[in-house]
């Protein structure tokens, strides 16, 4: 099955590369055929003219040097072309790094409500379950609930999900099913300003900051 998901995105990418080059040349072409079919028109039916007598051969010449210098300008300004349209996609990845799915919204991440309550009830979940970038489940419908007061340890192997779920009950990630409430409120839907001072964790990763002692203690 990996094996079929690795092909099916190879094959996405080729595709993709494939209809871009396709794009390039066909722009190329276009491109080309517009510069050079000019002269073409301009000797052959202003040449026409000129021997009927329409048409003086200075005119002509003048006309040809105008097509001649119109060429740099125009070049020019297919490659400003290119460079906003590069600009545009490369500022619309940039903001999507900014804006991930399941992003918490403005109000309910600076928001300050009147008051910040303890959070003194109970953790209650429901098939709670939590799923990486490719669907992947790290959590898979679990159900539990956690008593003020008490001490529990969640036991489990390398890469069973103790540490996600331990992530999830302090929200620093949020469960992608199922619901997960404390004091009967859902635990997703709390204010930051109430979570972040409520909720404390301390992860299996230890890091030192470039400070004193105290300060990386307290």
């Amino acid at each position: 099955m990996e094996l079929a998901e690795f092909s099916n995105r190879l094959n996405d990418i080729f595709f993709t590369r494939y209809k871009a080059y396709l794009w390039k040349f066909v722009i190329k072409f276009i491109n080309n055929t517009v510069n050079h079919l000019g002269p073409f028109f301009f000797y052959s039916v202003g040449g026409y003219l000129v021997i009927q007598g329409e048409l003086e051969i200075g005119t002509l010449v003048a006309v040809l040097a105008a097509n001649k210098d119109l060429a740099a300008p125009w070049k020019e300004l297919l490659n400003f072309y290119q460079r906003r349209a590069d600009a545009a996609i490369k500022y619309d990845q940039v903001i999507e790094q900014f804006e991930p799915m399941g992003m918490m919204e403005a109000d309910q991440q600076l928001g300050e409500p009147d008051t910040v309550n303890s959070l003194s009830g109970k953790f209650s979940a429901s098939g709670i379950r939590l799923e990486d970038e490719t669907g992947h489940a790290l959590v898979d419908s679990a159900s539990f609930e956690l008593e003020p007061g008490k001490t529990v340890a969640i036991v489990g192997a390398g890469g069973s999900g103790k540490d996600q779920l331990g992530m999830l009950l302090s929200r620093l990630v949020v469960g992608t099913g199922g619901s997960l409430t404390v004091d009967g409120e859902a635990l997703d839907k709390l204010p930051e300003a109430v979570s972040g001072r409520r909720i404390g964790y301390v992860g299996p990763t230890a890091y030192i900051f470039s400070t004193s002692v105290r300060d990386n203690l307290t």
